[in-house]
């Protein structure tokens, strides 16, 4: 082609190529710059809008959330960017966003939140079918958390549900109300019913053993329970077999503890000054000068290194160790679940320590088309040492054993004693380490249960259930007060006062469960619109405790807890009691 009518065509050729390229840069420059998006979530049944859904990106971090009347806006960094849209209770959708910038989103909500199965009074029940207020935790949240009691569980996770820690003891016991419950007798305690029996507290079930928790909080779904299920109702159910191939499960963690926070204390050389000045206020210099010398040698205490007596009692590195086996498995005839769980546990206070091991076994065997049957076994080992930071029967927080690591004097001083002599232990504060040894506590605690079930369905949607179940516990808590605590310099007899005193209590308690309920379900009556079951049932609980407290007072002055322990009759007996209930109904 001739040059010369080549450069005559140019201009059209680049007119031509600039009009097809345009569109395409436009684009490119559209698509890497991102558009904001807008719109409402809604329900596709009703159409409400949904509050605090969640919109994120897909594949990034950018994400937001609807405001109360389902709005949201979102900047995303791509016109073909994907939003993933998630709720609670509502299935995930996934939405291309294909250049829009106003995207109305309607949820579905999931099949499977409302098939979910809650456990209820003597059954179950869908929690599409379900009236009552009734929350739920699953043993898999339980999985996810580095604990040692059940109750921990459920702080922070339930509405209305009220944990609290008596104390920071090994193995302290948690108190639990349910929507603020209160009463005159000051025991506002739930109804606990682990697999059909009731017990007092859950600190001897391992977390690792455990299906599901259901709290039953309103009076619609305590009714069943009566005047027991005043407070609420805590339902535990452990793990049973499944079908399948036999599946090991091996757990463990080990963890480390630490105090966070002291109280700030006084260095030596402004303790000292302290106690100057308070001896000018009390015009008492002489018992100043019989424990710091003359002021005039004041200098000496300057830049002296004391003792961090909150360190060197609650200073200590605690440590957490928790093992956790479990087998699973069986045919569709019988299966089976076995569960050991061992916990150990070196708190941060010195002299305290909590070991627990536990043992499960559960066998089920389908007999027949219309009879199965059920076994568990439980076992429970625990032994708590430690007396914790507070003195029984203290009358303040004064008589708190911490007072003494807080307020003992930082630096050996000539005229005071640290011993365990009658000087030292007449003032108000001794050394930190014997109020440790002077309040001692240990505890031993065994329980047992042998649980059965027989289920036979009678007609289509009628069962009958029996189940049966014997469990035995017991308990042994030994409590030791030293010279220095209240306990010992208040309540014994004036000839006693002063001296080592130890008490403790042997409990045993034995108990038998019955109950019989017959279910009748009206579905095939009333189709899917409406749910209607009917509950025909008793139940019988008898019980039998015995106890036995014994206080042994005025042993020698040098025993220790140990020693006091093993040699009860250098002490004097001041107290025998022996309460025995046989045959105690429900």
């Amino acid at each position: 082609m001739d040059i010369k009518v080549l450069l005559k065509k140019c201009p059209k050729l680049c007119l031509a190529l600039f009009l097809f390229l345009a569109p395409l840069a436009g684009y490119q420059a559209y698509a890497q710059g991102g558009i904001t998006v807008t719109g409402i979530i809604t329900d596709v049944e009703d159409g409400s809008p949904l509050p605090g859904v969640n919109v994120v990106e897909k594949g990034t971090t950018n994400g937001t959330s609807t405001d109360f009347d389902g709005n949201y806006t979102l900047k995303v960094s791509d016109a073909n960017s994907v939003l993933s849209v998630s709720f609670i209770g509502y299935e995930t959708q996934e939405v291309n966003v294909a250049g829009q910038k106003t995207l109305n989103i309607k949820l579905k909500p999931s099949a499977q939140a409302l098939e979910e199965v809650v456990v209820v009074g003597y059954g179950t029940v869908r929690k599409s079918d379900l009236t009552g207020s009734v929350a739920a935790i699953s043993g898999g949240d339980l999985e996810e958390q580095a604990i040692s009691n059940v109750a921990e569980t459920l702080t922070g996770r339930l509405a209305g549900v009220q944990v609290i820690s008596t104390e920071g003891s090994p193995d302290a016991e948690i108190t639990i109300r349910i929507r603020g419950g209160g009463s005159i007798t000051q025991d506002s305690s739930p109804l606990i019913i682990v697999d059909g029996f009731p017990v007092s507290s859950m600190n001897d079930i391992s977390p690792s053993d455990i299906a599901n928790v259901s709290v039953l909080k309103d009076a619609s779904s305590t009714a069943i329970y009566g005047s027991r299920g005043a407070n609420g109702v805590i339902i535990i159910t452990t793990k049973k077999g499944r079908d399948g191939k036999i599946a090991v499960n091996y757990n463990m963690y080990y963890g480390v503890k630490k105090i966070a926070k002291t109280i700030d204390v006084l260095q030596p050389q402004d303790f000292v000054k302290w106690q100057y000045e308070y001896a000018l206020l009390d015009d008492d210099l002489q018992s100043y000068e019989r424990y710091f010398g003359l002021w005039d040698d004041y200098d000496q205490y300057i830049g002296m290194t004391g003792n961090d007596w909150q360190r060197q009692i609650y200073g200590r590195m605690g440590e957490v160790n928790s093992r956790d086996l479990g087998i699973r498995g069986g045919s569709e005839k019988v299966n089976f679940n076995f569960n050991y769980a061992h916990y150990d546990e070196k708190t941060i206070m010195v002299g305290s320590d909590f070991k627990r091991d536990n043992l499960t076994f559960a066998l089920n065997n389908k007999a027949s088309e219309k009879i199965d049957l059920s076994f568990t076994f439980r076992y429970s080992n625990a032994t708590i040492n430690g007396g914790g930071n507070n003195e029984q029967n203290e009358v303040s927080s004064a008589d708190a054993r911490l007072r003494h690591s807080v307020g003992y004097s930082p630096i050996p001083l000539p005229g005071l004693t640290t011993t365990n002599t009658d000087e030292a232990l007449s003032s108000y504060l001794v050394n930190p380490f014997v109020a440790v040894a002077d309040n001692q506590r240990k505890q031993l605690r065994k329980r047992y249960n042998l649980l059965g079930s027989f289920a036979w369905k009678l007609i289509k949607n009628m069962e009958y259930k029996a189940e049966f179940g014997l469990g035995n516990s017991f308990d042994l808590d030994y409590r030791f007060y030293g010279r220095s605590t209240y306990y010992a310099n208040n309540r014994p007899a004036a000839e006693n006062q002063g001296l080592p005193a130890l008490v403790f209590a042997d409990r045993k308690r034995e108990e038998f469960r019955n109950a019989n309920t017959v279910n009748y379900d009206f579905k095939e009556f009333l189709g899917n619109d409406h749910s209607l079951k009917l509950l025909l049932g008793e139940e019988m609980i008898i019980s039998k405790d015995n106890e036995v407290f014994n206080e042994i007072q005025g042993f020698p002055k040098d025993f220790d807890f140990n020693t006091a322990k093993n040699l009860t009759t250098q002490g004097t007996p001041q107290t025998v009691d022996n309460y025995y209930r046989p045959n105690d109904k429900l």
